[in-house]
């Protein structure tokens, strides 16, 4: 597990370079954005989605030059390399979730806007996971274009997400909008609402772990 970790490390660097640097740029970008204003919400949603693609990436880069076939010839099966894809996108997501977090409670110090902080952070969360939860059992059970396409699902959704972000003027402005959406359709409170839907999303994340896991040993060559 260590070794896949350390080449999945060095392919990052190789291949996702630049995302990784855009990702942490656009980070600190909404650091400096001191207002709330909307253009703070879309550095901090787009540097999760881009992300959140890294270990997907990683896994079609495989599958493009062979190089995954001569893992199979050491001592590493496929569901540890399975399950290595899905540690490398915990430690991935959860870095920048840290990050955006420290950056949003940062800003947002002193503003009495803590409820408004931990929706941002459930929404990041949801994101960055949910990504993956999908788009890894595409790419191993479809790879190439096919996979491709079914990998872009969720971060299109994600993408209406950012754009709907734009359309407000704060961060309080979204929580006001999402407050009053949840209560009137479900009659819930929204903290409530968004800490099932964050459970929910790690709930389909670990179901997408034994899936993958299953679709890759059964995977022909």
């Amino acid at each position: 597990m260590k070794g896949l970790l350390m080449k999945d490390g060095y392919l990052m660097w190789k291949y996702q370079k630049v995302n990784m640097i855009i990702a942490l740029i656009f980070s600190f970008i909404s650091a400096f954005n001191i207002d709330g204003s909307n253009t703070n919400l879309f550095f901090i949603f787009y540097s999760c989605l881009m992300i959140s693609f890294i270990p997907s990436g990683l896994y079609l880069v495989e599958e493009r030059e062979k190089s995954y076939m001569n893992f199979f010839t050491l001592p590493v099966s496929r569901k540890t390399y399975v399950l290595e894809k899905y540690l490398l996108s915990v430690l991935c997501n959860t870095a920048i979730i840290l990050l955006n977090s420290v950056i949003l409670l940062i800003r947002t110090a002193g503003q009495s806007m803590l409820k408004d902080s931990l929706m941002m952070i459930a929404l990041m969360t949801v994101m960055t996971f949910l990504t993956p939860a999908v788009g890894l059992p595409a790419v191993m059970k479809f790879g190439g274009t096919m996979g491709t396409f079914v990998n872009m699902i969720v971060p299109s959704f994600c993408m209406l997400l950012i754009m709907s972000v734009m359309s407000f003027d704060s961060v309080s402005d979204l929580v006001q909008y999402h407050m009053q959406a949840i209560d009137s359709m479900i009659h819930m409170d929204f903290m409530i609402f968004y800490l099932l839907i964050t459970l929910f999303t790690f709930l389909l994340y670990g179901i997408s772990i034994p899936l993958s896991v299953k679709i890759y040993k059964n995977k022909e060559f």
